[in-house]
């Protein structure tokens, strides 16, 4: 299976474009990160944008208890099992900041509050580090949250971390990427449990 990371919203779009025949469009978010990286962009009213194409969605992988012919879904409590979304800050008592940067334009709320409080497990897949280097997964997040305790797995380009017994663990390092390295850009106190 291939596959691509996109933000959630940018996915939303790309997909309701694809369906209304619009073979991509540009937006801000990506721009400067490593989700940009090989896609064509453009400076339109001094704001760098990001190209993304159209997608005409043909299948989709949705877990739900059960479905009908019409493609109502019902989910048991009401909410999904699993939700993966964006951060900006994670800190080590599970904590989520995704939504609010102080004196920055609003991201959005949307449904991430709900999703986030609601979802059995919670994966956030984010940058390690800010454009300034400074890391995202801290002691203790300073960005508006969006919900407490509610994060199970973290995911970066440079390793992954869970929770084991409340505690942030790594337990999985990129291919290339040394424990060293992580340990340089993670602000956060973290215990050592590599997979083998």
């Amino acid at each position: 299976m291939e596959y691509e990371l996109l933000p959630q919203g940018t996915l939303a779009e790309a997909i309701r474009a694809g369906g209304a025949g619009i073979g991509g469009f540009y937006i801000p978010t990506s721009a400067g990160t490593i989700i940009a990286k090989d896609r064509e962009t453009k400076m339109l009213d001094g704001v760098e944008q990001v190209f993304i194409k159209g997608i005409k969605a043909n299948v989709a992988f949705i877990r739900a208890w059960r479905a009908d012919t019409a493609g109502n879904l019902t989910y048991r409590s009401g909410h999904v099992d699993v939700a993966v979304m964006g951060g900006l800050q994670v800190d080590e008592k599970a904590n989520l900041a995704n939504w609010a940067v102080p004196g920055k334009p609003l991201l959005g709320v949307s449904g991430a509050m709900d999703l986030a409080a609601r979802a059995k497990k919670l994966i956030i897949i984010m940058t390690h580090t800010n454009t300034d280097g400074s890391s995202k997964i801290v002691p203790e997040c300073s960005l508006p949250l969006t919900a407490y305790n509610v994060v199970d797995l973290i995911i970066t380009e440079l390793a992954v971390f869970n929770y084991n017994k409340g505690k942030l663990t790594l337990i999985e390092l990129i291919p290339g990427v040394t424990l060293e390295e992580v340990r340089s850009k993670t602000n956060a106190e973290f215990e050592v449990k590599l997979k083998t």
